[in-house]
């Protein structure tokens, strides 16, 4: 190879370097590391984004920010989150730019080791079963910027459960006695647990016969309290019993309701958590409802 060749050679070995080394992402920092926790969360929960960062020269407006990728249906992750709150080497306040959420960290010295967090509320509005990926990206106006990197998937879900009171009865043509079936249906989204509905009988209840597992009268009050352990989402659990009323009153009104009184699940909608229904004394052992 002549010495022109040579040259030729080098030169070009040393321009492919040279492009290489402008285009590799981070070469003026050590990657950064986020952990995020939950990530799986309702709309209107908050979620926390730990970081490290190493950079491996000293700088000036230093910053950690964050993104979602790109495409996602609800937009960048400033569109649909908010700052509640960030700690660190705070080179000013947290906030939030056309990218996303930034945590400034000011003038930072390389070689050395910094954290911080933010924490992010995910808006009201983010529908159930919406997913994001929480990206992120160490930068600085001095020395540049990292590649952005992907940390984990966060899942939007919500977890509450409405429940709907129902409640039917039927009388009896002889006997003075009360049929009663108290109903919970989930409506969803979530699963329910630990549902209880509580049944207040008409006063002068003598007994209570028939009562499922989980159900228990209290004649002092004269009122059935059912537990029921888990109601999935679309389903209905129901309770049935029979009342024995006492003497009675030609023309006697008497009431049934029953209640959710608890569940270990929140139920976003109380309006729906009662159910009434009235039956009259017909004769001193008829009874319609």
């Amino acid at each position: 190879m002549s010495s022109t060749a040579r040259r030729g050679a080098r030169l070009l070995v040393a321009l492919l370097l040279a492009a290489a080394t402008l285009m590799t992402p981070g070469t003026a920092h050590a990657a950064s590391t986020i952990t995020v926790a939950p990530t799986t969360l309702a709309p209107g929960d908050t979620f926390t984004i730990d970081f490290t960062a190493t950079p491996r020269r000293s700088g000036t407006n230093y910053a950690q920010r964050f993104y979602t990728e790109f495409g996602n249906p609800l937009g960048g992750l400033h569109d649909f989150t908010s700052v509640e709150s960030c700690t660190g080497n705070l080179g000013g306040a947290c906030t939030e730019d056309g990218f996303g959420p930034l945590v400034p960290l000011g003038t930072l010295v390389g070689g050395t080791t910094y954290t911080g967090s933010l924490t992010l509320r995910v808006d009201d509005t983010v529908p159930s079963g919406s997913t994001f990926v929480v990206r992120y990206q160490l930068i600085s106006t001095s020395v540049g910027g990292d590649a952005t990197q992907d940390g984990p998937t966060v899942t939007v879900l919500r977890t509450d459960a409405d429940i709907a009171v129902g409640l039917s009865t039927t009388g009896s043509l002889l006997g003075g006695r009360i049929g009663v079936t108290a109903s919970a249906t989930n409506n969803g989204p979530g699963a329910a647990a630990d549902v209880v509905l509580t049944t207040e009988l008409p006063a002068g209840t003598t007994s209570v016969a028939s009562l499922p597992a989980g159900c228990l009268h209290t004649t002092a009050d004269d009122r059935v309290t059912c537990t029921i352990p888990a109601v999935a989402g679309g389903a209905t659990a129901t309770r049935s019993f029979t009342a024995q009323q006492g003497l009675l009153s030609v023309g006697l009104a008497l009431p049934v309701t029953t209640t959710r009184t608890a569940s270990s699940t929140t139920d976003p909608n109380a309006a729906n958590d009662s159910a009434s229904r009235n039956c009259t004394v017909i004769t001193g052992l008829i009874i319609l409802c």
